[in-house]
């Protein structure tokens, strides 16, 4: 029972941690566009 609750955690950090990356990412690109208009 715990070692499914241990693999379940880890899918849903991994998850989250996509998640994460595209929205950084998804910032990024967002700054780097508003830095091309204003320049």
């Amino acid at each position: 029972m715990n070692k499914v609750y241990n693999e379940i955690k880890e899918l849903v950090l991994h998850k989250n941690r996509t998640v994460i990356n595209k929205n950084v990412t998804a910032q990024i690109i967002l700054k780097g566009s508003k830095k091309s208009y204003t320049t």
